[in-house]
């Protein structure tokens, strides 16, 4: 039984066991998160023919009207081929993900909407912020994208209070007129929220925000804490490291740290290199974690094309390996060991109101050139309302309290308890512990006492015996002789 017992308590210690635990922090002040804005639009349509040729083109052929048709569900069947074709948005969205990909920097930069002319108003903690607060980096679908509080030749503000008048507030132009209708089917803000050192992915994780709306973000700051090797999968990663695994590294203007959904989307855009010798549109396609693959073509490596039927194929197949974890990235990415994250909620308002509507407008207006030409002091409240409800964005970002929980994952079951464990089982089943061990020296102690004593009172009680014997056998000798003798000796003594 005892070995029984000591072999499931070390099988028990080799499956690594692990417990985690929720633990909420408070303290006087919060570091302020990283806050990504993007408009919707990639491309200002009075600098469209800065671009290419064949966005301009495409562009074109999209915004064509063509006659609309009956839609007729009964004319597929379940042998169709409905999902070997794709929409026209989507057709369009992936050609010009292409060609927009082809464009350098300075272009996308200079022809996408320019912070200078969206931002109307910023306030942080009740103070004014400006678009030098704000660091920039493009982005394949949206072009310019503007984060604020990156940390970025600046230090990473803080708060010290909770609600939004302790907050980012943000109030902002869409410039709707500047849209292009095939590029931007909706209209808004694409806001992420996300650690000074995470790339930001908009598309995945932002927040839309519509326009004629206030929207209120509050924040819960959660703070994960893995368990290490062999206890857990986690890993801390150097730099270098992280320029390995990470694609986005080398992000212009944001210093980006390991992160395992960077990880994965690098991953992928390797194996695409590898197996089809191009590159996913919508990930990065140089730096140092693409070098091993990109040296495998010395001719240089393009973007994958949708319309090109052999790299849709090989995409397709290689997609698939991905979901299925047939490929390496599985074992080459582990999540990091202590990770931020910032849970929302999210409300809305209409904004602005009839009556702050008048205030509202003058902001606007002394914020850029244009919209003091397009809407003027005679406009009417229809004409105010509409263009407001076009192109005004208001949010406010905030902590919701000002604590943060800790999840962490520890080892629940490590040395110093398996000993302890040990000890517990031997002493019940074989009575090994301290105590135990004095208790059988004293009983034996006692054993051996009462023995001695039990001998020396034999050896005491053998020799009394012998004494009372010998008198008995003197007296019956005497009463067996003849009463003379018996006299006679009397006489005689």
């Amino acid at each position: 039984m005892t070995v029984w017992q000591l072999t499931e308590l070390i099988k028990k210690f080799y499956t690594y066991p692990t417990s985690t635990n929720l633990v909420l922090n408070s303290n006087g002040s919060m570091l302020f998160p990283a806050v990504t804005i993007c408009n919707s639009n990639p491309i200002r349509k009075s600098l469209l023919s800065s671009t290419s040729t064949d966005i301009r083109n495409l562009i074109a052929a999209a915004d064509t009207t063509e006659a609309p048709q009956v839609w007729e569900w009964d004319t597929f069947d379940d042998n169709s081929s409905f999902y070997d074709s794709y929409d026209s948005e989507a057709s369009v969205s992936f050609d010009f993900a292409y060609e927009f990909a082809s464009l350098d920097d300075a272009t996308i930069t200079a022809t996408g909407h320019q912070l200078e002319d969206m931002l109307v108003s910023c306030n942080f903690k009740g103070k004014s912020c400006s678009p030098s607060n704000f660091s920039h980096f493009i982005h394949y679908k949206y072009g310019n994208c503007y984060t604020f509080n990156s940390g970025f030749n600046s230090t990473i503000a803080e708060t010290e209070k909770s609600g939004p008048v302790y907050g980012l507030a943000l109030e902002l132009y869409l410039e709707q007129d500047e849209y292009i209708g095939s590029l931007s089917p909706d209209a808004g803000i694409k806001l992420t929220i996300h650690n000074q050192t995470s790339m930001p992915f908009p598309e995945e994780n932002g927040i839309n925000l519509a326009p004629g709306f206030k929207t209120g973000i509050s924040l819960k700051l959660t703070e994960i804490i893995r368990a290490k090797a062999p206890h857990g999968e986690c890993k801390d990663y150097t730099k270098a490291e992280n320029y390995l695994y990470n694609a986005w590294a080398e992000e212009g203007q944001l210093s980006i740290d390991y992160s395992y959904v960077a990880c994965q989307k690098t991953c992928f855009q390797q194996s695409l290199i590898r197996f089809c010798g191009c590159c996913s549109l919508d990930l990065p396609c140089s730096g140092a974690a693409l070098t091993d693959e990109l040296s495998e073509y010395p001719y240089g490596v393009g973007w994958c094309l949708y319309s090109n039927d052999t790299q849709a194929i090989c995409e397709s197949n290689v997609l698939e390996k991905y979901e299925k974890s047939d490929l390496p990235c599985s074992s080459s990415c582990v999540p990091p060991c202590d990770e931020t994250e910032f849970m929302t909620e999210v409300s809305m308002s209409a904004w602005p109101s009839t009556a702050y509507m008048d205030a509202a407008i003058n902001d606007f207006r002394s914020a850029s050139s244009t919209i003091f030409s397009t809407i003027t002091t005679s406009s009417t409240e229809t004409e105010k309302r509409s263009f407001m409800n076009e192109n005004g964005v208001k949010v406010e970002i905030y902590y919701r309290y000002l604590n943060f929980e800790v999840i962490k994952t520890e080892a629940s079951y490590e040395v110093e308890n398996l000993l302890s464990d040990i000890g517990g089982q031997l002493g019940l089943w074989i009575g090994l512990s301290i105590v135990s061990l004095f208790e059988i020296i004293e009983i034996v102690s006692d054993i051996v006492v009462i023995g001695i004593l039990r001998l020396c009172s034999k050896k005491k009680n053998g020799v009394k015996s012998i004494r009372d014997d010998q008198l008995n056998d003197d007296e019956e000798a005497n009463s067996k002789l003849p009463p003379s003798f018996s006299r006679a000796g009397t006489k005689h003594r």
